[in-house]
């Protein structure tokens, strides 16, 4: 069985059309630990108005933190394989099956889930290429005529479990890059000879044979949004965990309005990451998040790496190499301090 292990918080809205994508599965064979976060929007009322139909555990937990969120739900989980999905991102139809048979036999193997963005909820200043009121427009054209409310839904369930396929295309915004197709697109989906698979294993859409990760759980001391999934996926690598991509395993992230600090918890928990795994692929993947530009990328910063693990102890790259780790260990050491206050350092040393 299949346990998909969901974290939520004042989400109600994109929530009911996850779990509604769910009941449409075309394998039952799953179950969903839902882990309140402390809501107190409408989340209660959307769990009771589904759980008749799927197999669905409520977890509520006062506010916390979604790395404790993700461990209750890892605690009540009874599946061999496991799904980490979050409340806003719709399953395709054979999400579940396709885990299931692509996963079956590939002990200590983790798959990367394929994602696409759409809008299910009309906000006036998500940040999009196109104008997002042009695109609601544009979705609600046989539909309405008149001023499209900010908040405003734009499907209904009968959407989902029953015209999910159009649905999806014509809510569809973008694919997003966080699928990094530029490493499949030359490695393939195996991505053989890649060292930084880890780095792409968000909770967004993952899932992994249970077997072999039976004492890995999410590191409380991350506050706020980020990196404590990349911290998990890399507990994976280091028990000898592989990596691939599947792009039949798809999710629809529902786009919405985001934490304006987020970035501010992001850049502490990055620090607070490269502390307590001061390694050499750590210091490649700090570099490629670095590059806003993105001309410092993952498959730059692999070649790298096994440019390095090539090189003789005492040549000049080596040398010249572990001087610049040095200086970004201190560096990390440096801006760490003005956090410490917000994260237990006596926990960050591995």
């Amino acid at each position: 069985m299949i346990s998909v292990i969901m974290p939520t918080h004042n989400k109600s809205m994109y929530l009911n059309f996850t779990l509604l994508a769910y009941r449409n599965q075309t394998s039952k064979n799953f179950e969903i630990v839902l882990v309140d976060d402390g809501s107190t929007d409408n989340t209660r009322n959307v769990y009771e108005e589904n759980k008749e139909f799927l197999n669905i555990t409520y977890l509520y937990q006062t506010k916390g933190n979604a790395a404790k969120a993700r461990n209750v739900g890892l605690a009540h989980a009874k599946g061999d394989m496991i799904v980490f999905a979050d409340d806003d991102r719709v399953p395709c139809e054979e999400y579940i099956l396709t885990i299931e048979k692509t996963l079956k036999g590939r002990k200590k193997s983790v798959l990367i889930g394929y994602k696409e963005e759409i809008l299910t909820v009309y906000q006036r200043f998500i940040n999009l290429q196109d104008s997002v009121e042009a695109v609601a427009r544009r979705k609600l054209c046989c539909k309405k005529e008149d001023k499209i409310e900010c908040g405003e839904v734009l499907i209904d369930e009968n959407d989902i479990l029953n015209n999910f396929s159009d649905t999806m295309k014509n809510m569809f915004l973008k694919v997003p890059y966080d699928n990094y197709m530029f490493v499949t697109d030359k490695l393939g989906n195996e991505m053989k000879g890649f060292r930084l698979g880890w780095a792409m294993a968000t909770t967004a859409n993952i899932a992994f044979c249970r077997e072999g990760a039976e004492k890995i759980f999410f590191d409380e001391n991350y506050v706020g949004w980020g990196v404590e999934d990349i911290d998990f996926a890399y507990q994976l690598k280091e028990a000898g965990f592989s990596f691939f991509f599947c792009k039949e395993a798809i999710n629809y992230h529902q786009k919405h309005l985001t934490n304006s600090k987020k970035w501010e918890t992001f850049k502490r928990n990055m620090t607070y990451f490269c502390i307590k795994y001061p390694n050499l692929d750590v210091f490649f993947y700090y570099q490629s998040f670095q590059s806003r530009d993105k001309s410092f990328d993952y498959l730059k910063g692999n070649e790298m790496l096994m440019e390095i693990e090539e090189q003789k102890d005492d040549s000049i790259v080596r040398c010249f190499v572990n001087h610049m780790f040095h200086l970004w260990k201190e560096q990390q050491s440096g801006i760490f301090e003005q956090y410490k206050g917000e994260i237990n350092e006596s926990n960050c040393c591995k």
